[in-house]
């Protein structure tokens, strides 16, 4: 932290951790972003793209939070229909037998929102 003038990154404030961002690009660094879950589908064959963006939707509307939907997703084609691939690695048929049970787990719980809501 010697760059910002302090003992301790907590201490940096915005011109600071500039100078620090600065430093580091000036050294080669680069600013890496993280990777989102569900970049990989873009690079899918495109007759597979359209069921695997049904299936991250329907688990979006599930409630499965951000980070967590594509385990979750292989865990359901795991527990119900015994497929214990990754999602990349599914075939078609797969991917429409997860789909239709995400389909139909978003259906219940949209009705159960609905009675108690």
């Amino acid at each position: 932290m010697a760059k910002a003038r302090v003992k301790s990154s907590a201490e940096l404030d915005f011109a600071g951790r500039r100078a620090v961002i600065d430093h580091l690009k000036a050294c080669g660094f680069k600013q890496q972003g993280k990777p989102r879950e569900w970049d990989w589908v873009n690079k899918a064959a495109a007759d597979r793209r359209a069921l695997l963006w049904k299936i991250r939707r329907c688990c979006i509307e599930i409630g499965i939070e951000a980070g967590k939907q594509k385990n979750y997703a292989e865990g359901v084609a795991r527990r119900q229909h015994h497929i214990d691939r990754k999602l990349e690695m599914m075939d078609e048929g797969e991917l429409w037998m997860l789909a239709a049970a995400l389909e139909h787990t978003r259906r219940s719980k949209a009705g159960k929102d609905e009675i108690n809501g």
